[in-house]
């Protein structure tokens, strides 16, 4: 629906509304670093920078999470995606994202 209420309600701060038109996302919240990050999980964003080395007007990295600038003037594409190669794949167009999730059983597995 997009009115926000979850993102006002979310204890953990992890809840963001995004445009519609955007096409590519960092699935990573964790502002874990890299190491304590990726003991949780496999597709943690690590910080490595290679995103906003290809663009800081797209990109900006905090501490160890990379963020998109969805106020950019122009938002990345799913060439920038092929381009940056992410190391961990929390760097994501929608239609990658929404294959995995439908195609990999694994992926969506808590380890406890």
């Amino acid at each position: 629906m997009g009115c926000g209420k979850c993102v006002s309600v979310c204890p953990r701060h992890i809840i963001a509304l995004v445009p519609a038109e955007a096409d590519v996302h960092v699935y990573c919240n964790s502002p874990e670093m890299g190491a304590e990050k990726r003991k949780q999980c496999k597709v943690g964003c690590i910080g490595c920078r290679k995103c906003a080395k290809f663009s800081s007007e797209q990109f900006t990295v905090t501490g160890a999470l990379a963020s998109v600038n969805y106020e950019a003037e122009v938002l990345p594409g799913e060439e920038c995606v092929e381009k940056i190669q992410c190391p961990t794949g929390a760097l994501l167009s929608a239609r990658e994202h929404h294959y995995i999730e439908k195609n990999d059983p694994d992926w969506k597995k808590e380890e406890k």
